[in-house]
């Protein structure tokens, strides 16, 4: 069915979304899920053409989406985050009202043990990388390279390693934007992980390939930190 129309939206939503919203218990979980594989559905089918709707009917269920990734039942959150993975497919840039919504929470999803969940939740970062391109991700990635989990640092690395080679490099070359990346490439240089300091090495071949004015000061500092270690 297509949703083509901002009123075709307006009157779905409210009366297709009120499952997503009950207590999840062993006895609701499934409807939950049920609920989000029709939003899903809901968004492919062109909701995501009208943000000016579907953005403000959304913000009354975003508490219970983030519930629902948290959930321990891979099959409910698998589908909380596919379908966030289908709104920034449709949505692209205006996904970023969303942003700082969904994405601390994928983020914490990539710390967890259950390795189903953590495919998930990084398919889903890459997904909003990727067709979002929004630069507001970036501070998020810079800070989960910082985080104790093994996993979440590799996932945030390779995160912004895409953003590397897919955002608009004169957004990335402005100087704030190119401290971040500096700061980033001296973290990964030491980080305890052999796959975090390899992705490190990626993203500075990224780097060298869009500010190759600043590679000589890159070097210097790296040297000065290896110094210091």
């Amino acid at each position: 069915m297509e949703y083509t129309s901002a009123r075709a939206v307006t009157v779905y939503l409210p009366t297709h979304s009120e499952d997503i919203c009950i207590p999840e218990t062993e006895q609701s979980w499934d409807k939950i899920s049920s609920a989000l594989s029709r939003l899903t559905l809901f968004c492919n089918g062109g909701a995501c053409q009208h943000p000016e709707v579907l953005i403000p009917a959304l913000r009354p269920l975003v508490e219970a989406i983030n519930s629902a990734m948290k959930s321990e039942r891979t099959r409910l959150s698998g589908a909380a985050i596919e379908f966030v993975s289908e709104l920034a497919t449709g949505l692209e840039n205006g996904f970023e009202p969303l942003l700082y919504i969904f994405l601390p929470t994928l983020l914490s999803l990539c710390a967890r043990t259950n390795k189903i969940v953590v495919k998930r939740s990084s398919a889903c970062i890459l997904v909003i990388v990727e067709r979002t391109l929004l630069l507001a991700i970036l501070p998020h990635l810079m800070q989960a390279v910082k985080e104790k989990s093994a996993s979440l640092r590799v996932i945030a690395c390779e995160a912004i390693l895409t953003c590397l080679n897919c955002f608009n490099p004169p957004d990335l070359q402005k100087e704030a934007r190119a401290k971040d990346v500096e700061a980033l490439i001296k973290v990964t240089s030491r980080d305890a992980i052999a796959e975090v300091r390899k992705l490190g090495r990626e993203i500075f071949e990224a780097y060298q390939l869009l500010l190759p004015n600043r590679v000589e000061r890159c070097v210097v500092l790296l040297a000065t930190t290896a110094d210091t270690h």
